[in-house]
């Protein structure tokens, strides 16, 4: 999580978005849960029938070749923490795209009340 807040804050230095703490922490999390996601239901998982234990590896370490359970045959702990670290380091993009779009820019901008017809304008000082 602190990898993905020093990125997002020099992401957000760089493009001059505000907001970029905050986006950091979005991209954190959104890497976090994808990890997460990832590894409970596509990472693949194992059963040695000789130890009787669940295990990450094809070939257990008592040398008996286990049997797949879940998951996707390729999809080890290594492929799950790659693609979770690409969800992360792409998502400060995709927040910053939405966050330029949504109005909000680097640029402070002051607000000016609309006047209704037939309001006289305040004397200026």
């Amino acid at each position: 999580m602190g990898g993905a807040l020093s990125l997002g804050l020099c992401f957000g230095l760089l493009q001059k978005i505000r907001s970029a703490p905050l986006i950091a922490l979005i991209s954190g999390l959104v890497g976090m849960l994808g990890d997460s996601l990832l590894g409970a239901t596509c990472q693949a998982m194992y059963f040695c029938p000789t130890c009787q234990k669940e295990t990450e590896r094809h070939i257990h370490n008592c040398g008996t070749t286990t049997q797949l359970i879940r998951g996707i045959k390729w999809m080890n702990n290594d492929t799950v923490n790659f693609l979770a670290t690409l969800l992360e380091l792409e998502s400060p993009c995709v927040f910053s795209s939405v966050w330029r779009r949504s109005g909000e820019h680097s640029v402070d901008t002051q607000r000016v009340p609309i006047q209704k017809q037939g309001q006289q304008k305040p004397p200026a000082c």
